[in-house]
């Protein structure tokens, strides 16, 4: 699997790639869970104890996910790597440098042994806990918020990634590091950026802070 961070320097358009090819209160990870069984299941399969204690009752308490990324915490320091961030909204920093192979080698391990089975599961019924086309709700929050002109579509959204350069569709990433266990980590430089090319025509870039807004709670929810 490929391990990617939310570092602040990073920007989200791998994400984004991923999005064309593919109000409550709180505790707010507590979604009933037929939406997403298919998930539940597909991860309870993979899971250890701690993690299929967690799925079993198909929700994720905002409890239960912080108590997994303690236990990454945990595992981290084991390795003698310290690691920063974490909590309900924020992802970890990058925990390694590149040419790192122990250290992206100890992040995989750990991830998978802690929240990582379920981290976008948690964060997906957090933000979208009836399980709507993401893209759509993404896209109609781009608009209501002028980051897309009004009428932009999902189908306008698909056309205008599909335009970017290559080179901004690769500039997130300086490198690819093979891991023990199979798979690759992406390191990414804490120095790439987009061109302008990541602003739609009419509106703002999507790596405003109105954008990445929208990605993390398109429907404008309570948290």
């Amino acid at each position: 699997m490929v391990t990617r961070f939310q570092a602040a320097t990073t920007t989200l358009l791998g994400t984004l790639l991923v999005l064309v090819s593919g109000c409550t209160t709180g505790d707010s990870a507590d979604f009933a869970s037929p939406p997403y069984q298919a998930e539940f299941e597909e991860a309870r399969a993979k899971a250890n104890d701690f993690q299929f204690a967690v799925l079993e009752d198909g929700h994720i308490s905002d409890a239960e996910y912080l108590e997994a990324q303690d236990r990454y915490v945990s595992c981290m320091a084991e390795r003698g790597i310290t690691v920063f961030g974490g909590g309900l909204t924020e992802g970890f920093s990058q925990p390694y440098k590149a040419n790192d192979v122990a250290g992206a080698n100890a992040e995989d391990d750990c991830s998978n042994s802690s929240y990582g089975l379920f981290d976008s599961l948690y964060k997906d019924m957090r933000k979208n806990p009836e399980k709507k086309d993401f893209l759509e709700i993404y896209v109609q929050c781009l608009v209501e918020q002028d980051v897309a002109p009004f009428g932009f579509t999902s189908g306008d959204y698909e056309t205008f990634i599909a335009s970017l350069p290559a080179a901004d569709q690769s500039k997130d990433f300086s490198e690819v590091i093979e891991l023990d266990g199979g798979g690759v980590s992406v390191w990414f430089s804490p120095d790439a950026e987009h061109s302008d090319s990541m602003v739609i025509p009419g509106g703002k870039s999507l790596d405003s802070p109105e954008a990445l807004e929208c990605y993390d709670n398109p429907l404008g929810l309570t948290f």
